[in-house]
């Protein structure tokens, strides 16, 4: 589903770009089946693609059409009701057992009782996902997306304790080539690159809504 999700979005960046009919109706056919499969079962890692495909596309693809905006404002509200959802599980205080470095992440997986919360780097994606639905004006109405960008910001700053940073490079045998890297876990310090270019990604998306946020004064 993540990788149908890409491209659906890619396809809706050229859509945005060069209003094709061809691919205007492809576009439509891969967003009706994202939607049906998430509302099964959403993906985290489809997630940010299938707002950045619906952010591009699906207004322009609507058009004047009454019935289409009808469905296209439902689904802007489930996807907030989902971003609910998910600040909902977002770790905002000090952890009782283990150490500060948890807060700002999302714990997907419920921990068993009296065991350290563990976030890991799919709270990379999920900051996507927040900072691109923080860009459509019909998932954030009626939401409090000052609240949003707070849970934001926390979950950067998790991202930035799952970072290798200089001090963490003293026992990296190759030092500047970890500086930057993006841990799976807290205390794995392996680098695949997928939590590297993924938080790459999710940040300066979250840079990018923030220059265009609305000042409360």
């Amino acid at each position: 589903e993540a990788t149908a999700a890409l491209i659906t979005a890619a396809l809706a960046a050229r859509f945005d770009q060069t209003r094709e009919s061809k691919t205007g109706i492809v576009v439509t056919e891969a967003l009706e089946m994202l939607w049906q499969h998430s509302n099964r079962n959403p993906t985290v890692a489809a997630l940010p693609w299938l707002v950045v495909a619906h952010h591009r596309a699906a207004h322009l693809l609507a058009g004047e059409d009454p019935q289409a905006k009808t469905k296209l404002a439902s689904r802007e509200q489930a996807i907030a009701a989902l971003v609910e959802l998910l600040c909902e599980q977002q770790i905002t205080s000090k952890a009782k057992i283990g150490p500060d470095d948890v807060r700002g992440g999302f714990e997907l997986d419920k921990s068993t009782s009296g065991s350290a919360l563990n976030p890991d780097w799919r709270s990379t994606q999920l900051l996507g996902f927040l900072a691109n639905c923080m860009k459509v004006e019909g998932i954030t109405l009626n939401h409090d997306s000052f609240g949003w960008a707070l849970s934001a910001g926390l979950a950067a700053r998790f991202i930035g304790q799952l970072m290798i940073d200089d001090p963490s490079c003293f026992y990296m045998k190759n030092p500047s080539g970890a500086l930057g890297g993006v841990r799976q876990v807290l205390w794995d310090n392996r680098l695949p690159i997928a939590p590297t270019a993924l938080s790459l990604l999710a940040v300066t998306e979250l840079q990018q809504t923030l220059l265009n946020f609305p000042r409360p004064y």
